[in-house]
């Protein structure tokens, strides 16, 4: 005799229809993933092209063309200024390590020279100063011509004349800057 059941069909029959439910499901959503990521990649990159277009289109307007070439106008001069600048700065170097003769030598020539001495005329050129004065004694000169050889800033000196007139003696000393030569030659 067969037996009746009356709950079969709240009896799960097979495991295996499950199973194979959820291989499909997953399948089915992994093949739409597939299908659906370039969709949306190339969404994406329609936006970006449309983005791009846009970008250009503002780009190449005249507004901004004209910003674009003051700009690199404003550029340009502030490279060729930075380069001035640059060969300016090495030309005062220069001159700066030339420029002996200055406010600091002329005082350092009236602090030697003694105070009964008066100079008639001061030439200056770049080997050598020459200075004519009058002094009422010939002691004085030789002072001058003392305190400017222990000077450590002068060199080569000598007495190239001295006359009497009246009561007052007329001289020419010569002598030259020490580094002169040594600057002019860098």
């Amino acid at each position: 005799m067969k037996d009746l059941n009356f709950f079969e069909p709240y009896v799960r029959k097979n495991n295996k229809d499950y199973k194979e439910i959820a291989l499909y499901t997953t399948l089915g959503i992994i093949v739409g993933l597939i299908i659906l990521f370039p969709i949306i990649n190339a969404i994406r990159l329609n936006n970006m092209n449309k983005e791009i277009t846009v970008l250009k289109t503002e780009l190449n307007s005249p507004k901004l063309q004209s910003k674009i070439n003051t700009l690199e106008t404003r550029k340009k001069e502030i490279k060729d200024l930075k380069n001035h600048l640059k060969d300016l700065k090495i030309i005062d170097d220069k001159l700066s390590k030339l420029n002996v003769i200055n406010d600091t030598l002329l005082n350092k020539i009236t602090m030697l020279t003694p105070k009964n001495i008066n100079f008639k005329a001061l030439n200056i050129n770049k080997e050598s100063i020459t200075i004519q004065g009058i002094t009422d004694n010939q002691n004085s000169i030789g002072a001058f011509q003392f305190n400017l050889r222990n000077n450590k800033s002068f060199e080569k000196v000598y007495v190239a004349s001295i006359n009497k007139e009246s009561n007052n003696f007329n001289f020419n000393i010569t002598f030259n800057i020490k580094g002169v030569k040594e600057n002019e030659s860098n």
